[in-house]
């Protein structure tokens, strides 16, 4: 910077000083506003530097004033989230459904009831509702409300006995069952799955069982249906 310059721009103590940068090329039309606060009271000062240093351009970015620096605007206030209460879970809304009907229901017309598109999950949920005493088996896929069970509760006088528990279905049956309930072709896994049977390879072969006795029928590799009358 010549002396002349140096004496022009040596600023006051009390005045902030400013620091434009030199540029070698000129700066685009299109971002010259990314370069330059022409709001800044001191722009005449640096423009007029610029000038007498003979300067190609020059930028206002890095400016110890921070002229460029956006202002933050005050956020808006955001809005407060409404928390939904969890909404039933599927096998509450399956126990609903099966306490509110006087006839039995399957699991295909509990998932059409309900719309729901998971066979394996509702006859997963059927089980556990029997097991815990909410459902009675009534039929292979077919359950009904506990009282509504023959001799359940309500059809059962005080006096009487109770009976004794039905036995235990085999895994055939409780193949079938699966296989009976669901609209869909499923796979030993998935049948395996619905009756929290780890035994994967002993469901294949109850498929394929029933399958050869024509109780259910084979589909594709490794898929079975029920038997459309």
């Amino acid at each position: 910077m010549s002396a002349f310059a140096d004496t022009i721009f040596a600023p006051p103590t009390d005045r902030p000083q400013p620091g434009p940068r030199r540029l070698r090329m000129l700066i685009p039309d299109d971002e010259v506003y990314r370069h330059r606060d022409f709001d800044c009271a001191l722009y005449g000062d640096c423009l007029d530097r610029a000038a007498i240093e003979n300067w190609t351009s020059w930028s206002c970015a890095g400016c110890p004033m921070g002229c460029l620096a956006p202002t933050p605007s005050p956020a808006a206030p955001k809005p407060a989230r409404v928390k939904r209460a969890p909404g039933p879970s599927r096998r509450a809304r399956i126990a609903e459904l099966i306490t509110g009907s006087a006839q039995p229901l399957n699991a295909q017309e509990i998932a059409e009831e309900l719309e729901l598109d998971d066979p394996v999950g509702i006859l997963q949920d059927l089980h556990r509702l029997a097991r815990s005493g909410e459902a009675v088996r009534v039929g292979p896929g077919t359950y009904v409300r506990a009282s509504s069970a023959p001799g359940g509760a309500a059809g059962v006088a005080d006096e009487a006995p109770p009976p004794p528990p039905p036995p235990a279905p085999s895994l055939e049956d409780q193949v079938l069952e699966v296989i009976a309930g669901s609209a869909k072709p499923l796979t030993a896994p998935q049948v395996a799955v619905a009756l929290e049977e780890g035994r994967v390879h002993s469901v294949a072969n109850a498929l394929s069982k029933l399958a050869q006795a024509g109780r259910i029928r084979r589909v594709g590799r490794g898929f079975y249906g029920r038997v459309v009358p």
